[in-house]
């Protein structure tokens, strides 16, 4: 694309020498290929589908804008896409979007209608699983950024095929993620299952002249302070390889001549919303957007003249053994409940093992990589990923939504050896690459409850639509604290 889309100010188009590192780029990848199809992301004979289905989709783009008819790429495509057949992934939907339009390319490239027959199947039997609330499920719950890549690739196979059946996924995924977008143009959050603060822009370019609520989001995403060059500062750099970068210049490519801003998003209008399946809820009083997540343990962000005013991540408890567990956490055993205008959730404290990296144990994953090949990855998600370990309590928390502000009541009940309890900071505990950043709260001193060794903590805390972020704006009281 940096050879072909012809940026201004740069010395990209048409240069021999990227045109060389492209193609020298296509020959390693069917040099590293096992003879499977598959590919390695992060230990050698790992065969994942994840590297499988992203690197076929840039490989094929590859060829196509370069017309490259090399048969030896060609060969690695073909065998790619049967790997690609033969397996699926059912934790992480965006993964399996991803093989989608890449499938669709090895047929619009070798004309092997097998491919084209296998990416409709994988599109019909995607789109089965989409939540009734219009997202798609990302270990255990909705993910805004995961979300977006999601589109990006169904919207990538619709312009590819021509195939109208993804128009109708794709609005249901708009409609939904229109409620998180926030005032300032930054987007999702810890509320997210897997805590991402991106939306691709790729996507809504495409959609933006058909779609009034697609361009308002492109528009706000753009010109917000919070929005695209910011969030392209909230991930791993390595992200910017296999997905971000060639997304954002498909968004220049794709880029409607004028962006339409007549539809309202849903973080200027008042509206209360609540999506059961997701546990997702947003609320907007009084030109303040409040975003809860009761799947995460009711944690919160509220917004206000465009920038985020309060946020509230739960509770950490250290325990006698100096052992952390933390209440913002995506559990399949928490407990929701809701009638207009109040919500609850009741979850247990998940207990979080870390692991020191050492010599020992990257030599011991690399000979189990070698035995087990593609199993090592699901059982270090469930090492490190989905995580239900029970830490010593619950929370129970409650959000009450009034005229002037919104009530937040929570109860804590520890079961255990407990040392410390302290308000959470933004960094999320669970492994998520694409949502390990620095924020500046990081730098605000951790507010430790001085607790008095009771077994029941309760806190009641009254939160004004027009804190703008004062704290002498939040009523705070406290029981079975010293």
């Amino acid at each position: 694309m940096l050879y072909c889309l012809g940026l201004p100010k740069t010395l990209y188009e048409k240069n021999e020498k990227i045109l060389d590192w492209a193609t020298a780029g296509l020959h390693f990848w069917t040099r590293i290929q096992h003879s499977n199809g598959a590919f390695d992301e992060y230990y050698p004979s790992e065969h994942g589908y994840i590297p499988t289905s992203f690197t076929l989709f840039s490989a094929t783009e590859t060829c196509t804008l370069l017309k490259v008819e090399d048969s030896v790429v060609l060969e690695s495509c073909l065998k790619a896409a049967r790997y690609l057949i033969r397996h699926s992934e059912v934790e992480a939907l965006n993964q399996e979007a991803a093989s989608i339009p890449g499938l669709f390319n090895v047929y619009l490239l070798t004309g092997e209608q097998w491919a084209a027959k296998a990416a409709r199947e994988k599109f019909e039997r995607l789109a089965k699983k989409q939540s009734p609330d219009g997202f798609f499920s990302e270990y255990g719950g909705a993910d805004i950024g995961y979300l977006s890549t999601t589109l990006d690739f169904l919207l990538e196979y619709r312009r590819l095929s021509g195939d109208h059946d993804v128009d109708s996924v794709a609005e249901r995924i708009v409609d939904f993620s229109s409620y998180f977008i926030h005032q300032d143009g930054s987007v999702g959050g810890p509320y997210g299952s897997r805590n991402t603060e991106y939306f691709l822009l790729s996507p809504l370019c495409l959609m933006a002249e058909q779609s009034s609520k697609a361009a308002a989001m492109l528009d706000r995403l753009c010109s917000g302070s919070g929005g695209v060059q910011a969030y392209y500062r909230s991930f791993d750099d390595r992200y910017l390889c296999h997905n971000m970068l060639h997304s954002l210049l498909r968004a220049l490519k794709y880029a409607p001549s004028e962006i339409s801003s007549e539809f309202y998003l849903p973080c200027d209008i008042e509206h209360e919303q609540y999506f059961e399946d997701a546990g997702l809820l947003s609320v907007n009083r009084n030109t303040s957007h409040l975003l809860c997540g009761l799947s995460k343990g009711g944690s919160l962000s509220l917004f206000n003249n465009r920038r985020e005013v309060f946020s509230d991540y739960g509770y950490r408890i250290v325990d006698k053994s100096s052992g952390i567990s933390a209440s913002c956490w995506q559990r399949s055993d928490s407990l929701r409940g809701h009638v207009s205008g109040s919500y609850r959730v009741d979850t247990k404290f998940t207990a979080i093992k870390f692991h020191e990296a050492n010599p020992l144990k990257h030599f011991v994953l690399r000979i189990l990589a070698k035995l087990i090949g593609s199993r090592l990855i699901p059982f270090l998600k469930k090492r490190l990923i989905f995580i239900e370990r029970f830490g010593p309590g619950r929370l129970a928390r409650q959000i009450d939504i009034l005229d002037d502000g919104f009530r937040i009541t929570d109860q804590l009940k520890l079961t255990g050896d407990v040392k410390k309890i302290y308000r959470a900071v933004k960094f999320s505990l669970r492994h998520v690459a694409s949502s390990k950043y620095f924020a500046f709260n990081e730098l605000d001193q951790v507010e430790t409850l001085d607790w008095d060794g009771s077994n029941i903590v309760s806190i009641e805390r009254f939160v004004r639509w027009d804190t703008k972020g004062k704290t002498n704006l939040i009523d705070v009281s406290d029981s079975n604290l010293s």
